[in-house]
């Protein structure tokens, strides 16, 4: 939604400001792959340390064979950060930190990895904030006055799942379909 009003020529003042204010987390995605089956034992975790830059590990692996090859297995540390913020290390850095600090806790050694990948995304998650509600409105409110049609998670600024996400998109492509017959 930030990103949409940017783009539009002559918003009003009001639903700029309120579309700015629409607060979020910025991430990193490490993901690693491993010469053995059988890295992680469930399908995701959370780390509640301080210390520790990841605050959930997933295994791809583990919800699908066919995200690894036979033999081998994956994870995904995800890492969070308030928007604006920012690290003071590079992604490698990063990378590297991830690396250590899963080692350090006991998830692998680092002979069993084999792959390794580092990716940042400046919309990660959706904050629920106390003004996220009145915020979210005055942009929706703007955007669908303009027959714009806003979907997916940052679309509708919601926490949506996968699914729900493809759901409203399907919503959406729907609404302009009948908007155009």
């Amino acid at each position: 939604m930030p990103e949409v009003c940017k783009l539009i020529k002559d918003i009003p003042n009001e639903v700029l400001e309120a579309s700015s204010k629409l607060n979020y987390t910025s991430g990193y995605l490490v993901s690693l792959g491993f010469n053995k089956p059988d890295i992680m034992k469930k399908l995701w975790f959370y780390i509640y340390d301080k210390e520790i830059s990841a605050s959930r590990v997933y295994s791809p692996s583990i919800k699908s064979a066919d995200n690894a090859p036979k033999g081998c297995s994956s994870l995904q540390a995800e890492i969070y950060f308030n928007k604006g913020e920012k690290f003071n290390k590079t992604d490698n850095e990063v990378l590297e930190q991830t690396i250590v600090d899963l080692i350090k806790i006991g998830i692998f050694n680092r002979e069993d990895l084999i792959v390794k990948d580092i990716r940042s995304e400046k919309y990660a998650n959706v904050i629920f904030d106390h003004h996220i509600y009145s915020n979210r409105k005055i942009v929706l409110d703007y955007l669908d006055d303009n027959n714009v049609i806003s979907v997916g998670r940052f679309g509708e600024w919601d926490y949506l799942w996968s699914d729900q996400s493809m759901l409203s998109g399907r919503n959406g492509a729907l609404k302009l379909l009948k908007n155009v017959r």
